[in-house]
């Protein structure tokens, strides 16, 4: 039988994400942070890739996952925070060229289907 005066220890896992909300420590985010970067350095090494371009990659994955302990990294260190909002700004501006460019040239691309109803 547990004992209910006694406080379970509730630890960090760095490998477990979970959704909720938990609090961490700087202890935490320095293990995470030297696994992380470390991994990314180690993969960044090859001639081939750019570590922009794999941190770009990691953060638009953890972005459709919802990895939240590497998304509060992310957002904790300014240069890949940096990257984010580059990448970011840069989509924003190429999705706004696109539409210009099809609403200027009249190209129409579809409509959604609630508006059939509308057409004459």
């Amino acid at each position: 039988m547990k004992n209910p005066l006694k406080k379970e220890k509730t630890g960090h896992n760095i490998f477990h994400f979970e959704t909720k909300n938990q609090p961490r420590d700087i202890f935490h985010y320095a293990k995470f942070g030297i696994i992380f970067e470390g991994i990314l350095d180690l993969v960044a090494s090859l001639p081939f890739i750019n570590k922009k371009d794999l941190v770009v990659l990691v953060d638009r994955a953890q972005r459709q996952f919802n990895i939240e302990v590497l998304n509060d990294y992310i957002i904790k260190h300014q240069e890949f925070l940096d990257y984010r909002i580059e990448t970011d700004v840069d989509q924003a501006i190429y999705e706004y060229e696109v539409s210009y460019y099809l609403i200027r040239n009249n190209i129409f691309l579809g409509d959604p289907p609630e508006l059939e109803q509308f057409r004459r």
